[in-house]
């Protein structure tokens, strides 16, 4: 019981970790909206799928967990 609680709480912090990545591209966002810079925006929208795919591949775990 132990395993499955100390997993839950793993995957819980690197989804954790996983969300302040997104916010802090989030943040990143806004200048480069405003200096009209299409690349870095395409960048770090790239950069955000990414972050967005394993928060989903996280969920899921977390889910498997919770259900265990």
């Amino acid at each position: 019981m132990a395993s499955l609680m100390e997993n839950l709480i793993d995957v819980l912090n690197k989804e954790s970790s996983e969300y302040e990545a997104l916010l802090e591209l989030s943040m990143k966002k806004t200048p480069v909206i405003v200096s009209g810079d299409l690349e870095a925006l395409q960048q770090i929208t790239d950069e955000e799928q990414i972050v967005v795919s394993r928060i989903n591949n996280l969920d899921k775990l977390r889910n498997e967990n919770i259900n265990d």
